[in-house]
């Protein structure tokens, strides 16, 4: 017998379950063993959950040095209204790096933590992790110290976040996750589909959007958004495609942190239902690639010459 047992207690003696002769209990002796049997697996797999959440969310020195520095910039941009220079320097450059293509693993480690830090926590966030760490002290720590930190802001991110660090991010520029509409590497084009160019008397230029083009946005406009998927559903999008989004950083992070749910499939349904569903995937970049090659995909539009 293993060193570890469950012992069943009944008026007929004591008993394992791999040895126990059910003929002989009644319904009521087997339902109240099986109420009890429940209540047992519960209390240890909350057990079990909370011990792996602390290991989680323990602060380690390195998180609480990491708290510190925040709350010394944090403390500091509360009294003075601005950041100090070596803060508003180390902000510029991690502008700098979301916004422009990296190929130095450094730049490009610091470039995805920023974007983690965008996407879980908010872009005022992102400014002030950049501000109070900088690009060295992120890219020195190892990818497990990484993580740890990302959970640690995402379970503060209610206490630290505000709107005037999210309105000083917009002053410095700071993009959404690298890739979005409104920034990073893809960046916008400098005239959209349907915005008509006017050249006036004085010489300025005038953007108007065509009628037909807004009446199409506004019926376009998103009524519900559905995500969270369940990990172990992915499998259901095929071979191809769940083995893509297995492969994307955002998935990554998720398993890291122990999500049962994933936001890597998204689907928006639209407020006109005589409009498609729109359904999103988040994959890794070469899986991506790939896809477009097997789909054979073409460029419909670029940074440079918009659309194409």
């Amino acid at each position: 017998m293993d060193s570890t047992s469950i012992v069943f207690r009944t008026t007929h003696g004591d008993f394992c379950p791999s040895t126990i002769e059910f003929d002989g209990l009644s319904d009521p002796e087997l339902e109240a063993l099986l109420q009890q049997t429940r209540d047992a697996t519960l209390s240890v797999e909350a057990e079990l959950e909370k011990r792996h959440s602390a290991i989680l969310v323990a602060p380690s020195d390195l998180i609480n040095d990491c708290e510190n520095k925040l709350q010394k910039t944090l403390q500091n941009f509360k009294i003075l209204g601005r950041l100090d220079a070596r803060a508003a320097k180390s902000v510029e450059l991690a502008v700098s790096i979301l916004t422009n293509k990296q190929t130095v693993r450094g730049s490009k480690v610091y470039q995805d933590f920023l974007n983690d830090i965008v996407r879980y926590c908010g872009r005022g966030l992102a400014l002030l992790c950049a501000a109070s760490f900088g690009k060295h002290n992120i890219i020195g720590m190892n990818a497990r110290s990484r993580t740890s930190l990302v959970y640690h802001l995402k379970s503060k991110k209610a206490s630290l976040s505000s709107p005037d660090l999210d309105s000083l991010a917009t002053q410095y520029k700071l993009p959404p996750e690298i890739g979005t509409e409104l920034g990073g590497v893809a960046e916008r084009p400098t005239e959209r589909e349907g915005e008509i160019r006017v050249s006036t008397a004085s010489g300025h230029i005038q953007i108007e959007k065509d009628t037909a083009q807004s009446s199409t946005e506004q019926s376009r406009q998103i009524q519900y958004m559905f995500s969270k998927a369940p990990t172990n559903q992915i499998p259901l999008l095929g071979s191809l495609l769940s083995d893509a989004v297995q492969t994307s950083h955002h998935w990554e992070m998720e398993m890291t942190l122990g999500e049962e749910m994933t936001d890597c499939l998204t689907t928006m349904i639209p407020k006109d239902q005589n409009q498609d569903i729109s359904i999103t995937l988040w994959v890794g970049l070469e899986a991506g690639l790939r896809l477009n090659d097997i789909f054979n995909l073409r460029p419909t539009w670029s940074s440079s010459l918009g659309h194409l």
